[in-house]
């Protein structure tokens, strides 16, 4: 399987591997910087001070750091394409829950757990390249998720600031966690493990 993956041509099946590899990134993105440009308004509501919100971003960043190493080994363990599939569902569920809260611990906690199921999303994508990219092509595959997190980083700040002046920012997490359901199911419906399993 190694050799014939290793002398293999790009597929269409391949190019489709690497779209849903550009767009989670840029997914991650809009929901891990959707708090920073939403921060002035969830600060001056809930009346927070500098260091509250410190805590609130500091919190993704913790859990995140905790659950990377065993978010990895369960896409060793179950495949990438269930992994990722809880990794998305998990982080898009509780983005959207980030509409919901209430004050400071509520912050505090969406955003603990919302690091814990964003982790794991990087080691699963480089498996994924692994398993579906011979080794001469997967440091050009690797490139189109470091590409879409440069898409996410930069579209991010104004678009949040776009829909928060149409709607709020409770209702622009609402929609951002909804984006990362819809890719999580068309994933899950779509993928597999390895090549040689893909029918489609």
């Amino acid at each position: 399987m190694a050799e014939a993956l290793r002398d293999s041509k790009p597929t269409t099946a391949r190019f489709k591997v690497l779209g849903f590899i550009f767009s989670l990134s840029v997914i991650t993105y809009l929901d891990r910087l959707c708090i920073s440009a939403a921060a002035p308004s969830i600060v001056a509501e809930f009346h927070l001070s500098p260091s509250q919100m410190g805590y609130v971003f500091s919190a993704f960043t913790l859990a995140y750091a905790v659950f990377e190493i065993p978010s990895g080994w369960l896409g060793d363990y179950i495949g990438t394409r269930k992994a990722l599939t809880r990794i998305v569902l998990w982080w898009s569920v509780f983005t959207a829950l980030t509409g919901a809260t209430t004050g400071l611990i509520s912050l505090i906690t969406i955003r603990t757990l919302f690091g814990a199921g964003e982790a794991g999303a990087v080691p699963n994508v480089a498996r994924t390249v692994s398993r579906w990219f011979p080794q001469t092509q997967q440091g050009r595959a690797l490139s189109a998720s470091f590409v879409g997190l440069a898409t996410g980083a930069t579209i991010s700040t104004p678009l949040v600031f776009m829909l928060m002046k149409v709607q709020g920012w409770r209702w622009t997490f609402v929609e951002f966690g909804a984006v990362g359901v819809v890719w999580s199911v068309t994933w899950y419906k779509w993928f597999r493990d390895r090549p040689e399993e893909h029918t489609k």
